[in-house]
């Protein structure tokens, strides 16, 4: 495992066996961070969106009996259009973090966490950084070895999205 300055704290945890490899505060992180808390609740929702869906789509594959992901998806799209209130939108949320109960796989458990935090951005936009935070964790499970490459590939996927939805939504 190679250890570069900016990755020392979370091969710390990796040794350590912490269940979550990364954390808001992380350098690798405040770039995300910064984005999350500059752009508007509406920016992040969508980024958020974005993310959960190309997730869950990855899940699908997986776990294709597994629906409480796509069912708390599509109930915060509902309670987007207001078709209903919040509480069964948080249900639902909560129903997807359930999830990992029902599985073994440390690395999927993580990417359920990130849909579920990915979709709860819709009540406090701050819950987006719950994405890549679960998220980069599932990646570094799966490639321990040289995680670095993969999670930085990933942060610039997360970045290039921000880009591009502020692209279509100049201020």
């Amino acid at each position: 495992m190679n250890e570069s300055l900016i990755y020392q704290d979370i091969c710390k945890r990796i040794h350590k066996k912490r269940a979550l490899w990364f954390e808001p505060s992380d350098s690798c992180l405040k770039e995300i961070s910064d984005h999350i808390s500059s752009s508007s609740k509406d920016m992040v929702i969508e980024w958020s969106l974005l993310q959960v869906k190309r997730i869950i789509d990855t899940l699908k594959k997986k776990y294709p009996e597994e629906d409480r992901a796509i069912l708390a998806y599509e109930s915060v799209i509902q309670w987007l259009h207001k078709e209903i209130k919040m509480p069964t939108a948080k249900r639902a949320i909560l129903e997807c973090h359930a999830v990992v109960k029902d599985i073994t796989s440390p690395s999927d458990k993580a990417l359920f966490h990130a849909v579920a935090q990915g979709l709860s951005s819709i009540h406090v936009k701050t819950h987006a950084l719950g994405i890549p935070i679960y998220e980069l964790t599932s990646i570094a499970r799966f490639h321990i070895d040289d995680f670095e490459h993969y999670v930085n590939q990933k942060i610039k996927e997360y970045l290039d999205a921000f880009d591009y939805i502020q692209s279509k939504n100049p201020r």
